[in-house]
Formats: structure tokens, sequence, C-alpha cells
């Protein structure tokens, strides 16, 4: 189990200060499953009031509507979501919930090499969700939601790095045909 004494947060003991920098830079706000957080809480590592402002933030994200307006700054307040895709398959996917919203994260490859990569909405009762992703998870009966959201890639051609990205874009995503899918 936990040896951490209950009382006093790791971080804010002595032998725990070492640490709050790199702490501090943790994207805590995107740890959105409550297993995960509940665990945070059970090993008493980051104090009571920061966890407090993460629940909290959570709870005003959800009030919201879901709705990433609200947002002050994208490149400290997003969550960031990421896979490596090898040579075969030419096919990569990834779930991700987010305050009552599913979406799927999508790369599709061609022989020649050439990737479509995009993000779209799902259906609370699509196929692709296991149970694990929907046990727990709040689902929004919204038609809409707001998004902002960026889709950098990187890749090497010859040995050489090469980036490309979106730059930050606002979409509505809805769950019909036309809005669902982003650019």
């Amino acid at each position: 189990m936990n040896n951490l004494p209950k009382f006093t947060a790791f971080l804010d003991r002595d032998d725990g200060q070492i640490y709050a920098p790199l702490f501090a830079t943790v994207r805590l706000h995107g740890v959105l499953d409550t297993s995960d957080i509940q665990d945070m809480q059970i090993m008493n590592i980051i104090p009571q009031l920061k966890m407090i402002e993460l629940l909290s933030q959570h709870y005003h994200a959800l009030q919201g509507g879901g709705d990433m307006s609200m947002m002050k700054n994208f490149n400290t307040g997003s969550i960031r979501q990421g896979f490596v895709i090898d040579d075969e398959p030419l096919y990569h996917s990834e779930v991700m919930s987010l305050h009552g919203f599913h979406f799927e994260l999508k790369a599709v490859g061609t022989r020649e090499g050439q990737y479509t990569i995009y993000m779209q909405r799902l259906k609370p009762g699509d196929p692709i969700l296991s149970f694990r992703q929907c046990e727990r998870h709040t689902f929004s009966m919204r038609a809409d939601r707001e998004v902002r959201y960026c889709i950098t890639v990187q890749h090497l051609v010859n040995g050489e790095n090469q980036i490309f990205t979106t730059g930050v874009l606002t979409h509505k995503f809805g769950l019909g045909e036309k809005t669902s899918k982003s650019e």
C-alpha cells in the first residue's frame, strides 16, 4: 500500500520539496479518469488545495457544457494525446473522453507514405468505445461542443525531421456527418 503519511502531502514535506517544480509542470487537468484522480488522493503526493483546484476545473468545465471557449492559454491548458506509427499497419486510432464527450484521433496511411490525420466526435453508444471507457465517465446529451485543437505531425524523411501542424483551430463538433470530423 502507501507508506506516505496521511496528514501531509509528499510535496509539502521537506523531502518532497525538490520534486515540487517537476509537479508544477505536470498538466494535472489532463487527468480525467476518476479512478486516477482517486489514486492521486489516496497516494497523498499532491497537496489537498491543488487537488481541490483540479476537481474545481473539471466541475467548471462540466458546468460550462464542456466547451473550451473559456480556456485562457492553449499551450498550458490543452490536453495532449499522441501515438507513434511504424510502417505497418497503415492505420492507428486513439480514443479519448473529455467532459462528457468522446473523440477519436485517427491516422490512415497509404502505401505511398501519405497520411490523413483527423479527430472525430463519437456517439456515446459507438461500438469503438469499450465498457471501461464508458463505465465511470460522464456523457453529454448536448448535440455539439466547441473544441480548440491542434494536430501536429512529426516524421522523418531521409533522416531529416519534419513537422507539420494545423495550428490552433476551433471547431464545433456535432453528431452529424458534416460536423463530427475535424479538418
